[in-house]
């Protein structure tokens, strides 16, 4: 059953993949080299745009329409008004607060978890988009990585409730920490339905192919 959820889930599960969560009075950003997901996710939150940070990164930040706030900061303890044109992190995580936390403390809530089938489809091709991976070749092989146990845990959780097969593997890599892969044991003919970024989403479409021609 759909359920009503304070943010949409492909956004939810890009952002858990690639955002930057940890500050909440700070703009949101999205750390993507893809295009696609942040114009996507930008309508799904409904910006009315987006920009990168600056030209040398792939951070991107998301505007609102302007408006206009108050606070008490100056000198001698003055009323400043201000206009903020970006969005920031409180603004879209206010009503899953515990969500704005670091990468290694990242996970799903549960009434994602519980949404319907389409929301939690939607949430999983968030992730994917971000943070997934499928191998180009003849096995085709999709994971996805995470720096959070539990994050790791809750993704399993995920593809088993949508009928996909997962298991979590615990890698060291040394200078960059404990990470946390899930294997996803999927027919190659549905795995599509877990991808919408293009590059990827080609490669699954690859994979459905070679299936046909064995």
């Amino acid at each position: 059953k759909e359920k009503e959820l304070p943010l949409s889930p492909y956004a939810l599960g890009a952002f858990i993949g690639d955002g930057s969560l940890s500050l909440p009075l700070k703009p949101i950003v999205l750390s993507s080299v893809d295009e696609f997901v942040v114009s996507k996710v930008a309508t799904e939150i409904g910006a009315v745009g987006y920009k990168k940070v600056t030209s040398e990164n792939h951070s991107w930040v998301f505007h609102h329409e302007p408006r206009e706030y108050s606070y008490s900061g100056g000198m001698y303890g003055e009323t400043i008004n201000k206009t903020r044109f970006q969005i920031t992190t409180k603004e879209l995580f206010e009503k899953i607060p515990d969500l704005m936390t670091t990468s290694h403390h990242k996970f799903i809530p549960k009434e994602y978890l519980n949404g319907s089938i389409k929301q939690r489809t939607d949430l999983l091709q968030g992730l994917m988009d971000t943070d997934g991976y499928i191998q180009n070749g003849d096995r085709y092989q999709v994971r996805y990585s995470t720096m959070s146990e539990q994050l790791g845990k809750d993704v399993v959780s995920l593809c088993l409730s949508l009928g996909y097969l997962a298991t979590l593997i615990v890698s060291d890599r040394k200078e960059k920490g404990i990470e946390y892969s899930v294997n996803i044991n999927i027919p190659n003919e549905k795995k599509c339905e877990i991808f919408t970024l293009p590059r990827r989403l080609n490669v699954a479409k690859e994979a459905s192919s070679f299936k046909k021609r064995r």
